[in-house]
């Protein structure tokens, strides 16, 4: 298990109802920048970034915009694969998992449902 850092953009933009481009606007950062964060492509994090974040909307818990997910990796048996699956994936990404054809480890199984 390990964990990964996430900033929650896409959430805060719709709690907010604004655009990207208009959090960019107000934060002074590239609207590509904002993108690689809430798409999590984004190797490093600016603490620079998630201060002007939270000033532009008024935010005072820094939990409101990232937040920790575990990580759950495991190999599947025939192929060697390694995979990663946050813990907290979504209904429908559990849903997924358990029809899935591929036959996953049931540890692996436990810990999503």
């Amino acid at each position: 298990m390990g964990t990964v850092l996430k900033v929650m953009i896409h959430k805060l933009l719709d709690e907010n109802n604004i655009s990207m481009r208009e959090l960019g606007r107000r934060t002074d950062i590239r609207t590509a920048t904002l993108h690689e964060l809430a798409n999590h492509k984004r190797q490093n994090i600016h603490f620079e970034h998630l201060n002007r974040i939270a000033d532009a909307l008024g935010i005072t818990d820094v939990r409101k915009i990232i937040t920790f997910d575990e990580i759950a990796t495991h190999s599947l048996k025939q192929t060697g694969m390694k995979i990663e699956i946050p813990v907290t994936c979504t209904h429908e990404c559990k849903r997924f998992l358990i029809h899935s054809p591929i036959h996953l480890h049931n540890d692996l199984m436990k810990t999503v449902r």
